[in-house]
This record gives C-alpha cells, sequence and structure tokens, in this order.
C-alpha cells in the first residue's frame, strides 16, 4: 500500500502472498515495487513492517540493520538516490 505524505490518499499497489517468503525472496518484492514505483515518478520516503524474523532479514538484506549496537535503519533506493 502506497499512503501519501503530502496529500490525504492511500492506494494498494499489489497485493503479494508473502507466506513462507524468506528474507532475500522479500526483498527483492520491495526491491521491484519501488522500481515500479519510481517508473511512474512516485518518490517512496520510507517502509513500514513489522519485526518477525523474515522481515528483519528482509531489512538486512536490502541494506540496513536494526541491531541495537550498529544500527543502519535506512538503505538505499534500488533506482539510485534522488536528485
Amino acid at each position: 500500500m502506497v499512503v501519501a505524505v503530502n496529500e490525504s490518499w492511500k492506494i494498494p499497489i499489489a497485493y503479494f502472498l508473502i507466506t513462507g517468503m524468506d528474507g532475500s525472496e522479500k526483498a527483492n518484492v520491495i526491491r521491484e515495487s519501488l522500481s515500479r514505483l519510481h517508473e511512474v515518478g512516485v518518490k517512496v520516503v520510507s517502509l513500514t513492517c513489522d519485526a518477525p524474523t523474515s522481515n528483519l532479514a528482509m531489512i538486512r538484506e536490502l541494506g540496513g540493520d536494526l541491531n541495537n549496537n550498529d544500527m543502519k535503519p535506512y538503505f538505499l533506493h534500488p533506482e539510485g538516490p534522488y536528485t
């Protein structure tokens, strides 16, 4: 689901059957979603998820790290930095 931060709308972009996916597979879904949104001019500024083990693995796969000792709560966009 994509939710506007500067307007009043939200819209589902796809429905993924993620039961049984590991972190790497979920990261690929996120990369593909970000790339497709980028193609139509949507700038994604945040990603929200709960914290089961596979989502933490997904975040690590994307380049982030939520470990308290070395926290990196961000990752690079697959289409490169915004200007």
